[in-house]
């Protein structure tokens, strides 16, 4: 199916197969999908060499991370209280939340523990910490980053204007922070926003009602 088919596999926000991965499936097909034998490709064909995957800093979400996290990295984290756990069975991307030490967080913490993670994490949680727009700078190039929380903080316009054509993230939470006005200009260039949580973020009525006709 075409990629842009809406059952077409992988899905397009996923990894896809190169055509030297694709013919080696169809020839695999035609030789009657054997799981335990070898299979000839057809008279002529040269056996296809995949092209090596780039690493995850570069294919950002559309890729897990290729290895894991160092235990010792995870254990200083958690040695701060900070959570920090798979984001499912079976995966190194990271849910990484700041709840229990919030009200001591402040950039420098953020910098300091997140750096060593920043290719892992898809779901962080800086919800009522002391972080400000200086976080952003780190959080914006986190390749894998699907959701985040920010919920609580010092937060303006200007950092979310760091996030602004962000491939993948998808859940984006930031009621209670200083926005204004303008911050629907940066929300509007989330091309795989999907869920936004602006309760008190300081937009207006109007601005609210653009972003639902913008967003849908």
């Amino acid at each position: 199916l075409p990629i842009d088919d809406d059952d077409h596999m992988p899905p397009d926000h996923k990894a896809q197969p190169n055509e030297a991965e694709i013919e080696l499936i169809r020839a695999w097909l035609l030789a009657g999908a054997p799981f335990d034998a070898e299979f000839e490709l057809a008279e002529g064909a040269e056996l296809p060499v995949p092209e090596a995957e780039p690493p995850a800093s570069e294919t950002g979400a559309q890729a897990q991370a290729p290895r894991a996290v160092p235990e010792a990295v995870l254990d200083s984290m958690r040695e701060r209280l900070v959570h920090v756990q798979p984001v499912r069975e079976g995966s190194n991307l990271l849910w990484v939340d700041f709840a229990a030490p919030a009200s001591q967080v402040d950039d420098a913490m953020v910098r300091e523990l997140l750096t060593p993670v920043v290719d892992w994490i898809a779901d962080l949680s800086l919800a009522r910490t002391q972080v400000t727009d200086t976080s952003l700078e780190l959080i914006a190039v986190m390749p894998q980053l699907e959701r985040l929380d920010l919920r609580g903080t010092a937060v303006t316009t200007a950092g979310l204007q760091q996030l602004v054509d962000h491939p993948h993230l998808r859940e984006l939470v930031v009621s209670r922070t200083k926005l204004d006005d303008a911050a629907t200009s940066a929300l509007q260039r989330l091309p795989a926003l999907e869920h936004l949580w602006i309760w008190d973020a300081g937009l207006s009525a109007e601005a609210i009602e653009g972003l639902r006709a913008a967003l849908p």
